[in-house]
């Protein structure tokens, strides 16, 4: 379902950033932990603590606020992508809030984990998990989602069974990676 290409984790820059792009063939996660903003409507907004799902082809701007600036983000392709986020009720090109940011934090620790992994089944379980992430995030994101709806609040215990399935402890560390891992 999900081919990533490429992932940053607690990607930490030192360096004013701004992120001015046409549109990208692939869909762009972004997570943003520090101060930014993202411009949507024909104006920037701020967006610290919340994720947008840019589409394939959709331009997408955003900057630092503050330095020094961290976030996550994911690269990815999916041929199902548009009917499984509209299931989802995902809103595209959007910035929601989530009540709890853990899900981001152990999808993108297992996906640098499986880096390591040499055998075939690491891109399904990679795509296993980015697909538990945005399940996990459509619950837990106020604005949106099929579980509830408008800015009804969803309260759950973790993030889902099926995230934990891949589950491997990795302490906070900065790190990009290329997708999929390398065979030796």
């Amino acid at each position: 379902m999900f081919h990533i290409l490429q992932c940053g984790y607690r990607f930490v820059h030192r360096e004013p950033l701004r992120i001015d792009r046409a549109g990208l063939p692939f869909y762009v996660f972004v997570h943003y932990r520090t101060e930014a903003e993202a411009e949507l409507g024909g104006s920037f907004v701020p967006v610290q603590g919340s994720w947008i799902l840019f589409p394939p082809g959709e331009p997408h701007r955003y900057r630092s606020c503050a330095l020094p600036y961290e976030n996550d983000w994911v690269h990815f392709t999916s041929p199902q992508g548009t009917e499984f986020f509209r299931e989802l009720g995902i809103p595209l090109g959007k910035p929601l809030w989530p009540l709890d940011t853990s899900p981001i934090d152990h999808t993108l620790q297992n996906l640098l984990n499986l880096q390591e992994h040499k055998g075939i089944s690491a891109e399904f379980l990679a795509s296993s998990c980015l697909a538990c992430l945005f399940y996990d995030l459509s619950r837990i994101s106020p604005t949106g989602g099929f579980l509830h709806g408008g800015n009804t609040a969803v309260t759950i215990m973790s993030f889902s069974a099926c995230a934990q399935t891949c589950s491997a402890s990795l302490p906070p560390v900065q790190r990009w990676t290329p997708w999929p891992p390398r065979l030796v």
